[in-house]
Parts: structure tokens; C-alpha cells; sequence
């Protein structure tokens, strides 16, 4: 001890021939009969249909990604529950499901308000939510009052709101929906999974 403090010693460094021998060893295993090859790439690609990482429905040729921790696509996932999934007629669900191509999303874009940076709804009207609350409101009015809703006319009047920025998700690239910071999907799954963290947002209109 001196002046009250105790003396720190370094620890011993690691030996390089250690690590280069580890690397080797690595390396080896990775390059011997019993490594899987597809997981040698340095982009990893999986098909669909690999024995042990596979991702597609079992239903034969149906071309959709299997649901969670399920083996089938979402669509056949609600038909076999909709059977009582027994497990003895699987084979029989299986000859006689209908394959199903598969579909792609398409992203909604920003909103179609003029100049409105934020993003729009997953809908034909293609509003953000804050527009789409307005439309929903200006609609009922008009029915209320007997007269025919202008879209066009209602458009011109609107303005425009500031977007959210980029979805904080570090794997999206989309726009958020919200202040909460999460594209239309991510808030989605994030309140499927129970919203952890508790973050929400109050009043939840915006």
C-alpha cells in the first residue's frame, strides 16, 4: 500500500503464438469434412428447405416462410388449429393442403397529404395516423349532415406534419410511425411481445 492506495500490477498479456494457434485451430475445424459448407460464406445464405435450418412451410411446394416457432406459414398454421391440429392426420393435412405462392408487402410510403413527411398506414387511403383520424372525423361529419365528402377539397386544406426520422430498430431502414421512434411493423411486434420496457405513449394520439 502507499499513500493509501494499493498497487496495481499488469496482468501477463496473451501470448500471440497462443492466439495463432487457437485461429489455426479454428480455421481447421471450419475446413474439415464434418462443417457444414453453407456455414463458411461470410453472408450466410439458408434455403429454404435445409434439413436443419430450413424456414419454409412444410406444406409440399408452398413457397411461404413458416409462422414463429411453427413449421407452417401463417395461412396453413390457422387451417391445421382450425382441424384441431391432431398430430395423427398431419400426414393427411399435409397430401391435401393447398401450397400457397408467396406474397410480398409493399411498404405504404409517406402520407398522401401534400408535403406530409410521415408515415402513412398500411390502408388504401394511405394516411399517417394523426390524417387518418382527421379523415375518419371530417367523413362522420359529412354523413351526419347529409352532404357528400369532398376528398379532394379536404386534401387541399390540410397541412402537412413533421415525420418521426428513421425507425430505431437497428435493423430498419424504415420510417417510425410514431415519437416512439418504431416503423408500423416494429411496433407492432414490439406490442405483441408485451411492450418490455413499458415505453407508450400518452395521449396516444399524435
Amino acid at each position: 500500500m502507499t499513500g493509501g492506495h494499493e498497487v496495481l500490477r499488469l496482468l501477463p498479456g496473451t501470448d500471440q503464438r497462443e492466439s495463432r494457434d487457437r485461429l489455426e485451430i479454428l480455421t481447421a475445424l471450419i475446413n474439415g469434412p464434418g462443417f457444414d459448407p453453407l456455414l463458411r460464406a461470410d453472408v450466410i445464405e439458408v434455403p429454404s428447405e435445409h434439413p436443419v435450418f430450413g424456414w419454409c412451410c412444410r406444406v409440399p411446394h408452398c413457397e411461404r416462410a413458416a409462422h414463429g416457432t411453427s413449421d407452417l406459414c401463417d395461412t396453413h398454421r390457422q387451417q391445421w388449429s382450425a382441424l384441431g391440429g391432431d398430430e395423427a392426420d398431419r400426414a393427411e393435412f399435409f397430401r391435401t393442403a393447398v401450397p400457397l405462392q408467396l406474397t410480398r408487402a409493399v411498404r405504404p410510403g409517406a402520407c398522401r397529404v401534400v408535403g406530409c413527411e410521415r408515415m402513412a398506414l398500411g390502408h388504401k387511403h394511405r394516411f399517417c395516423p394523426r390524417h387518418d383520424n382527421r379523415w375518419r372525423r371530417a367523413t362522420a361529419r359529412a354523413q351526419a349532415q347529409g352532404l357528400e365528402f369532398d376528398l379532394d377539397a379536404w386534401l387541399s386544406e390540410e397541412e402537412p406534419y413533421p415525420g418521426f426520422g428513421v425507425c430505431l430498430a437497428a435493423c430498419c431502414h424504415d420510417g417510425a410511425l410514431s415519437p416512439l421512434g418504431l416503423c408500423p411493423n416494429h411496433d407492432q411486434r414490439y406490442t405483441r411481445e408485451g411492450r418490455p420496457g413499458g415505453a407508450d405513449l400518452d395521449p396516444p394520439r399524435y
